[in-house]
């Protein structure tokens, strides 16, 4: 058959035209239908391909595992002459020990270090880098005296002492100095009057005449001889005066 359409194609093309025309060479050709019936997958195809794939795969996890237990097999036979010695038992017990012994140091070592950085972060954030010197004073203590008993005498004193220091940190400020130290004491003179003199204690001065015009007759008196002096007087005794006698009131009173 196949011949025949050739012979009458040759024919046709000899007695109508050395070249073929559009439509004989469009139409479609027997070979091209028997091609497409070939390729064409027929039910069975995609079970047929889904078999031949799962046998590969079986061919390569059964050639997998044979090399697999291939490889152990020889290993252990390389091992077992070693496991059945006491020697290699021993050494590999105290290898697995000092193992497991350096671990544990290892992991203290790192936790110890990394608690230690941590704390030191933690002290550089609440404490400033730079602080000046800083010292604290006690309270003053009492004064020496309440008084004094002559404007000519010193005042009393009162002293405090240090009682706190703390040491500045840092390059920015100057450290303390080597004097100030927790004990230092501290003087300053107390702000007090003179003591109190008691009224009798001052002597009485010389005769005054009550009139000066009419003199004797009329009586003298005398005075507590207190003087220009900045002090507290205690009123001990009410005889600010007392009159003169007789004998003490002269004619003439200078």
């Amino acid at each position: 058959w196949w011949s025949r359409h050739l012979a009458a194609m040759h024919s046709t093309q000899s007695e109508d035209a050395p070249i073929p025309s559009e439509a004989f060479i469009d139409e479609p050709s027997l070979t091209d239908d028997e091609i497409q019936m070939e390729v064409k997958a027929g039910e069975d195809t995609e079970q047929l391909s889904e078999m031949s794939d799962d046998a590969d795969n079986l061919s390569v996890k059964s050639s997998s595992r044979g090399h697999f237990s291939t490889t152990l097999s020889s290993w252990y036979k390389r091992i077992a002459p070693l496991i059945r010695n006491k020697k290699v038992r021993v050494l590999t017990a105290v290898n697995f020990t000092i193992s497991i012994v350096n671990l544990f140091i290892f992991f203290s070592a790192v936790t110890t270090l990394s608690l230690f950085l941590a704390t030191k972060h933690q002290i550089a954030a609440i404490r400033p880098t730079d602080t000046p010197c800083f010292y604290a004073w006690g309270p003053w203590q009492r004064c020496s005296a309440t008084c004094r008993i002559n404007s000519r005498e010193p005042f009393p004193i009162k002293k405090r002492k240090i009682e706190r220091v703390v040491q500045s940190m840092g390059s920015l400020y100057a450290p303390c100095p080597k004097d100030l130290v927790v004990g230092k004491e501290q003087t300053a003179p107390c702000n007090v009057h003179v003591c109190p003199k008691p009224l009798s204690s001052f002597h009485f001065s010389n005769c005054f005449y009550y009139d000066a015009h009419v003199g004797k007759e009329h009586g003298c008196y005398k005075i507590r001889n207190i003087g220009a002096v900045d002090m507290l007087i205690k009123v001990d005794v009410t005889d600010l005066t007392v009159n003169c006698t007789r004998e003490e009131c002269h004619d003439f009173l200078f």
